[in-house]
């Protein structure tokens, strides 16, 4: 293991690709937990596990369970700042963005599990767990040194939801307009086990 950090894959002469990786900074456990969380999905899509309790939490529940982790490990760096962009100004992007991200994965997960509900009342519920996580990111940064808390970013965080319901929509109105055609019933069994 190399100082300053934990090594999580090691080189060994039995394995032909050794990949050797220390965790210094919650950027690199960021990073990491990405890659698990993409390998872990892409092994996992399967329409049996999907049909699981298990299986419907790892697929709808845990992305933005996951996601949320990542925006407050990043939320936790000290003295982050993006770069100076004379027109857009780069962190009230990044907010939105980031929470665009976290909003498509929230009322994705809704969607599956809340199904019986109107779209407004999925909506809100997903903009209110977005909120919820915005003003608690915001709370939570005025504790870390180097960062401070602030109004306009909360409200990027929301218009970062916003944009997501907006996604979200059009996204489900080209889908129902789409599966009026004659659809392969195959093409139908993959978007609703990815919807």
């Amino acid at each position: 293991m190399e100082p300053g950090g934990a090594t999580f894959f090691s080189a060994s002469p039995a394995t032909p690709i050794g990949l050797t990786s220390t965790i210094r900074a919650p950027a690199d456990a960021l990073l990491l937990l990405v890659i698990v969380a993409v390998d872990t999905v892409a092994v996992v899509i399967r329409k049996p596990f999907a049909s699981t309790p298990c299986g419907r939490f790892t697929l709808f529940a845990l992305p933005p369970l996951l996601y949320a982790a990542a925006i407050i490990s990043v939320s936790s760096i000290p003295d982050l700042s993006g770069p100076e962009l004379p027109v857009i100004p780069f962190d009230k992007t990044a907010h939105i963005l980031e929470y665009c991200g976290f909003g498509l994965l929230t009322i994705r997960g809704a969607a599956h599990f809340l199904h019986k509900f109107s779209a407004r009342l999925l909506y809100l519920f997903s903009l209110t767990v977005v909120a919820g996580l915005g003003a608690f990111d915001e709370w939570y940064q005025s504790f870390v040194p180097g960062r401070s808390s602030d109004i306009r970013d909360f409200l990027a965080d929301f218009a970062g939801g916003l944009l997501a319901i907006g996604i979200f929509a059009l996204w489900q109105r080209r889908f129902r307009a789409h599966c009026d055609l004659k659809c392969d019933a195959r093409f139908l069994d993959i978007l609703a086990l990815v919807t």
